[in-house]
């Protein structure tokens, strides 16, 4: 981004403002952003979002150090040029002056107390190996590793008047014998968000100083352009000669056989970045100063002010506001997909736990308790019996026909009909049926999912885990509410009653208890219930249909049916659903669900309109 004119500038308060807005939204988008695309778009790595490792890397340091400033430039420029002086100049750090040519093959790196921490460091400098600068010397010694960055704390922080702090880094030299510092160089500028480059009047316009203001000008946010070392009598006199120098090397820029009419990602030519891009002057003087590097445009900044002025720290939240675009953006887009994501997982969700329903109601009413059921009228039965008659084993003549009726009950529960056996065999085995018919149901309605969750070896492992799982307990409202009907029936039926409590005394030993009528036996659905059952061909559900109604129970039987498998399906239901179903499918989609409902999204709004009005300010 090109620098803006100097004249726009803000102020001090302004800025610190500014600065706390970005650095709350960025706080907002680094913690949430993450859960927010592994919801939105789990099959996606985080790290090819768009614009996330520019936030997570340099803004994170500015959220960690409280909000605090703190402006990264770089040093460019060839053998000879100036760099050393003008490095400590700013940092206060020193470094080896020129001896020999190149004087530095390694980059140096003077940090404000507020990055002093490694850590805090490495994240700012994530590519680089960092190696404290504790002998100056390590910068002159040949073939260092490209990405070595010797760094020293600078004693040196944001003073009075002074918006930020400045991270400051000295490249080596690049000239036609060392070509491995043009990499170093290189790999430094994409760290900068200033690049002071610095050459001299005897070497602007070599072809090795050309070559690398090219990929400056091609990548840089921020150009600050230095003609050093003009042998000139006063300050006038100095910057009428960088005028000239500066005329006669944005003419060869623009010439076509430069290179420079390359574009960069704002549209611009790299000869109009060039253009645009403060330059200044210094004279020749082995006592130079701040003060005496002069902008040849009255209305820049001076030197100091754009690197730590009100200019830097336009240019700080300018270069802020750039690398948090990405991520702004595709935060945005996040947001709009995850309202859609949430509905579609709950219409996914509710698709699926109807085929689990459909398959639980097929594993309930497959089978129906009566042994339990004639084991829980006759606790009741015996209840309403005459105190006279309790000890008594046969209820006497008067009871024959009704006693005929429960002998008949008796060889049913005795096994003699395929159609009775143990109720948790029977479930077992249809609890079984049950997970493979769901696996091709939910095969059937999400086909998407085939190669995914639901391969082949998948659903088997599944179903194999399932079948080891016990079976879900029965509660307590079905017999209850068959208690209370025998009870009724037993106060009515007092005879009956003492027939049916007296034989099943008689006959509820063994486990008779547990019998349960296998109504998908005969061949029929399993699904319908005793009634249905018997009228598609159940001998046995017939059979005890006609049998509770010789007792007067036909209505109680009925109801319990009914209700058992209203019961027992909601149970199967879950118990297919939390072990089935969710290991296989449904518990990714339920966790991807209730982090979309709970990202504050609002916040994440709000952090972007923050971040994108700091970005209309700075445009």
């Amino acid at each position: 981004m090109p620098m803006k004119d100097a004249t726009q500038t803000m102020p001090v308060k302004e800025f610190a403002a500014a600065v706390e807005v970005y650095r709350a939204a960025a706080e907002v988008l680094l913690e949430h952003l993450p859960a927010l695309h592994r919801a939105v778009r789990p099959e996606e790595p985080l790290e090819k979002l768009p614009g996330w490792e520019a936030l997570r890397q340099k803004p994170r340091v500015l959220v960690e150090t409280g909000g605090e400033p703190v402006l990264t430039a770089t040093l460019h420029g060839p053998t000879g040029a100036g760099k050393s002086t003008l490095f400590t100049l700013l940092s206060g750090v020193e470094v080896p002056r020129a001896i020999k040519r190149p004087t530095s093959h390694a980059c140096a790196l003077a940090v404000p107390p507020v990055l002093g921490d490694p850590a805090k460091l490495a994240r700012l400098f994530p590519d680089f190996h960092l190696l404290p600068l504790e002998d100056t010397a390590v910068l002159t010694r040949e073939r260092q590793p490209v990405g070595n960055l010797h760094y020293r704390v600078s004693r040196r922080s944001a003073g009075p008047g002074e918006t930020l702090s400045l991270a400051l880094a000295d490249v080596p030299d690049f000239n036609s014998i060392d070509s491995s510092n043009w990499e170093k160089a290189e790999r430094m500028l994409a760290r900068a968000e200033v690049v002071v480059f610095i050459t001299y009047p005897e070497s602007y316009k070599d072809a090795v100083v050309v070559r690398n203001l090219l990929p400056v000008c091609r990548r840089a946010g921020h150009l600050l352009f230095v003609f050093n070392k003009i042998p000139a009598a006063g300050r006038g006199e100095v910057e009428a000669v960088a005028r000239e120098l500066r005329e006669d090397l944005l003419s060869h820029l623009q010439s076509a056989e430069s290179g420079f009419g390359e574009k960069r990602a704002d549209g611009l030519a790299a000869h109009e970045f060039f253009a645009r891009a403060p330059c200044y002057a210094a004279p020749h003087d082995a006592n130079l100063t701040l003060e005496s590097i002069t902008p040849l445009n009255p209305e820049s900044p001076a030197f100091a002010d754009a690197l730590r002025g009100l200019d830097g720290g336009r240019i700080f939240l300018a270069n802020l506001m750039e690398v948090a675009a990405g991520a702004v953006d595709s935060c945005r887009r996040l947001l709009d997909g995850a309202e859609e994501a949430a509905n579609q997982l709950e219409t996914d969700l509710g698709k699926a736990r109807e085929c689990v329903e459909r398959e639980a109601a097929f594993a309930a009413g497959s089978q129906f308790p009566i042994g339990q059921l004639l084991f829980s009228l006759a606790e009741e039965a015996r209840s309403q019996r005459p105190a006279w008659m309790r000890p008594l084993a046969w209820p006497g003549r008067a009871l024959g026909q009704t006693f005929q009726t429960v002998r008949q009950i008796s060889r049913y529960l005795g096994k003699e009909r395929d159609e009775l056996a143990p109720r948790e065999k029977l479930e077992t085995e249809r609890l079984r049926e049950a997970a493979e018919r769901l696996t091709d149901d939910l095969r059937g309605t999400f086909p998407a999912e085939i190669g995914g969750r639901l391969r082949a070896d998948a659903c088997r492992e599944a179903r194999e885990a399932f079948a080891r799982r016990p079976l879900p307990d029965v509660g307590t409202d079905w017999e209850e509410s068959v208690r209370r009907s025998g009870r009724e029936w037993a106060r009515e039926n007092r005879l009956r009653a003492t027939a049916l409590a007296t034989l099943c005394d008689l006959l509820m030993v063994g486990g008779v208890a547990s019998v349960a009528l296998d109504l998908v036996a005969f061949g029929g659905a399993g699904t319908v219930g005793v009634v249905a059952a018997a009228g598609v061909g159940a001998g046995a559900a017939a059979f005890f249909l006609d049998m509770f109604g010789r007792l007067g129970l036909r209505q109680v039987l009925v109801e319990a049916d009914r209700r058992w498998r209203e019961q027992r399906t909601e149970e199967m239901a879950a118990h297919l659903e939390q072990w089935f179903a969710d290991p296989l499918l449904l518990g990714a989609w339920k966790e991807r669900l209730a982090v979309l409902r709970d990202i504050p999204r609002d916040a994440l709004r709000e952090a972007c309109e923050n971040m994108e009005r700091l970005r209309r300010n700075q445009s």
